[in-house]
């Protein structure tokens, strides 16, 4: 018996188009390597990587929308989103580094990756929200289960699986509440640069 865990949250980018997990998934990272290697304007570059960034968000959002969908399905699109902030922020320093003015651009990133930063936490937080959910349902069928003396000796099997369902929703649950709370930490020294 499985229960679905599903995430209801909108991300800042309307439609991610290609997810992880999509077959041709792997050429969208290549277009967007190819599309900054050949972006020499260091404002344009760090606002590319800004919006690289932001559709990874909405990319993970997506993903978890899947009942079946873990968080491990989305590691490498928040690693990605993480490299992407972390290459904009990079970006904006170099260039306060060498003189440049770019207060205006710095704000506008700001402001961006504080919307980013909301909606993967938000994104985080239903997705947490729902493998609670679906643990406390684990839950109530093992009670039930195990109410019914005739029920476990009839169906160990079921008692097994539910348990061991059980087990993953919780390990599940865990890594969704660490996942949430390190979007702070991770974003930290990068949102200190653009201020």
């Amino acid at each position: 018996t499985t229960t679905a865990v599903a995430a209801t949250t909108t991300a800042t980018v309307s439609s991610p188009g290609l997810i992880p997990g999509d077959f041709f998934y792997f050429l969208k990272p290549w277009g967007e390597a190819l599309s900054l290697a050949f972006t020499f304007n260091p404002e344009k570059k760090a606002q590319l990587h800004l919006e690289y960034a932001q559709e990874r968000v909405a990319e993970i959002d997506k993903v978890l929308q899947n009942p079946n969908a873990k968080l491990a399905d989305v590691a490498s699109a928040k690693a990605n989103f993480d490299a992407q902030v972390s290459s904009a922020t990079s970006i904006i320093k170099n260039e306060k580094d060498n003189g440049n003015d770019v207060s205006s651009l710095a704000q506008e990133l700001s402001k961006a990756l504080d919307a980013s930063r909301a909606d993967l936490k938000q994104t985080l937080h239903d997705y947490q929200g729902n493998t609670s959910k679906a643990e406390a349902e684990i839950r109530s069928k093992i009670e039930a289960l195990t109410a019914s003396s005739t029920a476990t000796s009839t169906n160990p099997d079921e008692l097994k699986g539910l348990t061991q369902a059980l087990e993953s929703i919780t390990k599940e649950k865990d890594s969704a509440v660490k996942a949430e709370s390190s979007v702070d930490v991770n974003i930290a020294s990068d949102a200190a640069i653009l201020d």
